[in-house]
């Protein structure tokens, strides 16, 4: 009787995730694009949020049972069952396809973009690349969007390739149900070169603009000082942000205010945080952007010190025995400041990488571990300097690492005759600042003088 009772449980379930599995997203247009290597892209579904499911019906349904209940599923109903999950740490809209390959087919790359139906692709689009490797067949595949037209009832998604001088060429396109309409207000940009503070650091916005590639030249100006010149994206390019500021502390050159990390919002709820900074302290790139419709965008600006610490702000590690090459030392030694605990875990050493090698893993150099409680955003540490002994050189960071309870330090070239070593850290608050900024497109080049 128990196992009927339990047959009949499993019949229900299979019965619903069959039903689910019918209920199909809304589309206008064909769900289905052929490309250039005659393989197929079928679009699957679309959700929003930060736990995606290829089925979010399904999904939702599964995420309650049990693993061998699930593969169990999973062999009976197919690739679609929900099996395969995305996650992202911010609300995202997600386009699920699956890829009908050929055999003994080719590795397949491709992009995709959103945009509203009956606009022209542009220099303002962000371009989401995806990889259909061989033997990938029937396979469900995620293309992530941390920005979407949230206002309109409508979504286009379109799928490029790049033809044989390598552009992207638009091939087709599924054109769906938005899942998430908003209709808030829109918001008002402040002037232009207005100034903010973030305690009593003053913060100039000198520039924002919208719309440039990747291309890039430096250059000379009349009077000697360096200049970048930005080019505007082309259609089938992606198009970034660029964010420029100027500090101004009472304390004037006795410290040095840099930006370590920057986001952007809009009114609707898209956020997109830097994808890098540049070689300039003060300035930022954005890539990808917000959807390109908005008025107004929120930029937060992320701000710490580079120089001029206190001495309650250092954390120092002095004389620390190095371990023979090929060991590693466990040392667990604490410090504190500004109340913020740390140990130094662990010195790991391995022989210097001779200036020729090009190819190497983590495991191949040697590594600084520091581990503390967890930083939260606010709370910021950084290596201020790393000095040998018994020779005085002091060395530089080959690459680092980090978490909200860790940092890892990289070191290519740790000298044999090193014995011991010093190490100074910094802790800080970090500072924010927020503008309200137009997109403020660029069409043809944007110059920025350092």
């Amino acid at each position: 009787m128990k196992k009927f009772v339990i047959s009949l449980g499993v019949i229900g379930i299979l019965l619903g995730a069959a039903y689910l599995l019918s209920q199909r997203d809304e589309v206008q247009t064909n769900r289905t694009v052929v490309l250039s290597d005659g393989s197929l892209v079928d679009f699957v579904a679309v959700t929003v949020g930060t736990n995606h499911f290829p089925n979010p019906r399904l999904g939702e349904l599964l995420s309650r049972l049990p693993e061998p209940v699930v593969d169990k599923m999973q062999g009976l109903l197919g690739v679609k069952t929900g099996k395969v999950r995305h996650r992202t740490s911010e609300t995202n809209l997600v386009v699920w396809i699956e890829h009908r390959g050929l055999a003994g087919g080719a590795n397949t790359s491709a992009s995709a973009v959103l945009r509203r139906p009956g606009d022209r692709t542009s220099g303002r689009d962000q371009h989401i690349g995806f990889w259909l490797p061989m033997g990938t067949s029937n396979k469900v595949h995620s293309v992530s969007f941390a920005s979407w037209p949230r206002r309109e009832a409508w979504i286009e998604c379109v799928i490029l390739e790049r033809d044989h001088n390598y552009e992207k060429v638009e091939i087709g396109s599924f054109r769906f149900r938005n899942p998430w309409i908003v209709s808030t207000p829109s918001w008002s940009p402040e002037p232009e070169s207005i100034v903010k503070s973030a305690g009593d650091l003053k913060v100039t916005l000198r520039h924002f603009v919208t719309g440039v590639g990747d291309h890039k030249t430096q250059r000379r100006g009349a009077d000697g000082q360096k200049e970048h010149v930005y080019r505007a994206a082309s259609p089938n390019q992606d198009a970034h942000a660029l964010v420029n500021v100027d500090f101004e502390s009472p304390r004037g050159t006795n410290e040095t205010w840099i930006l370590f990390n920057a986001d952007l919002s809009d009114s609707v709820g898209n956020k997109v945080g830097a994808g890098s900074r540049s070689e300039m302290t003060d300035t930022m790139r954005f890539s990808p952007i917000l959807w390109p419709n908005e008025g107004a965008w929120n930029l937060r600006l992320h701000m710490k010190r580079k120089s001029g610490f206190l001495p309650g702000e250092m954390l120092s590690f002095s004389n620390i025995p190095l371990p023979a090459v090929g060991t590693t030392n466990v040392l667990n030694l604490t410090n504190t400041a500004t109340g913020i605990e740390a140990w130094l875990a662990e010195i790991r050493r391995r022989p210097p990488l001779d200036s020729d090698t090009q190819s190497w893993s983590s495991r191949d150099i040697s590594r600084i571990r520091l581990e503390h409680e967890d930083l939260g955003e606010t709370n910021q540490i950084d290596l201020v300097s790393m000095t040998i002994q018994p020779s005085g050189e002091r060395l530089k960071s080959s690459g680092s690492s980090w978490s909200n309870d860790y940092h890892e330090y990289n070191l290519r070239n740790l000298p044999p005759s090193a014995t011991h070593l010093d190490l100074r850290f910094s802790v800080q608050k970090a500072r924010f600042v927020d503008f309200r900024v137009a997109p403020n497109w660029v069409t043809n080049e944007f110059l920025l003088r350092e």
